[in-house]
């Protein structure tokens, strides 16, 4: 009996599907990948040639409760609040 898998192609089929849905798939990541950076410089120039906005501001309120929180393994202080 001869060997089914081997000697009548199959797995050369499979393994042409394989790389085929590969590369289609790496391409299709290749190619978003050079969209989204292709938008991004585009959004990019667009700002860079928007003209700078100068607009008065008042400063409300000040912040005065500021807390300083650590969270390193070296300092062995503890904080409750």
């Amino acid at each position: 009996m001869e060997d089914m898998f081997f000697n009548d192609g199959m797995l050369f089929s499979f393994s042409n599907i394989f790389f085929v849905f590969f590369f289609l798939i790496f391409f299709t990541f290749i190619l978003l990948f050079i969209i989204s950076m292709i938008k991004g410089i585009r959004q990019w120039r667009k700002n860079e040639q928007a003209p700078e906005l100068s607009v008065p501001a008042m400063v409300k309120t000040k912040r005065t409760d500021i807390h300083r929180h650590s969270h390193g393994h070296d300092d062995n202080r503890m904080f409750f609040f």
